[in-house]
């Protein structure tokens, strides 16, 4: 399971490397002189087509996020030692976009067509009323990965699927206190309609 760990905060990290990397050539891109490069004009892979942002969380003390795996009351079974204490102290994530066309492929409009990629991993040992610590324990990675369709008046169409793996212990059952894995962090997939207004889509 630490394995697995490992691996999925390599990806998030190398998706992290590969916007930064798109982000600097935009930038070096912006600050030259003349008419734009043969590369401003590529129909596959142009200027920009990586976006995104990472983010890292803490969650103060007596406020941690509650994954509804463990019972609140689970410091009834163990006290400050209690297994299930996946209440989260720490949270590390980020959002991807990949958007491979610049403009129209033949009469199909595939430049509005672009794909999305939402990891977030979760860490933390508290136990409520009993336990809080900075313990970077892994609990939980979900992601949601999906495609979107950009439709006119800053609307768009986004279908998406969200699942999640439960980290380290987590992956077993932990007695009484323990919910279950099939709360909100579970298996589902959506269909969406956004709108954007207040030149945010143009910020993007």
């Amino acid at each position: 399971m630490r394995k697995r760990l490992i691996e999925l905060l390599l990806l998030f990290f190398v998706g992290s490397a590969l916007g930064y990397a798109q982000a600097a050539n935009a930038t070096v891109a912006a600050g030259q002189a003349g008419s734009p490069t043969a590369a401003d004009n590529r129909t596959f892979l142009p200027k920009n087509f990586i976006r995104g942002f990472a983010e890292f969380e803490i969650d103060p003390p007596h406020n941690e996020r509650d994954f509804g795996r463990c019972s609140s009351g689970t410091g009834a079974y163990g006290g400050a030692n209690a297994v299930c204490a996946a209440f989260g102290r720490y949270a590390l994530g980020g959002y991807l976009e990949f958007q491979p066309f610049a403009r129209k492929v033949g009469p199909i409009p595939i430049q509005r067509l672009y794909f999305f990629f939402e990891p977030r991993s979760y860490f933390g040992k508290n136990v409520p009323q009993y336990h809080y610590s900075g313990s970077a324990d892994p609990i939980l990675f979900e992601r949601s990965i999906g495609l979107a369709i950009e439709l006119p008046k800053d609307f768009e169409l986004r279908w998406w699927q969200h699942r999640n793996d439960w980290l380290g212990h987590y992956g077993s059952y932990l007695g009484p206190a323990d919910l279950g894995k099939n709360g909100p962090y579970g298996l589902y997939s959506a269909v969406s309609v956004r709108w954007y207004f207040g030149g945010y889509n143009r910020r993007r």
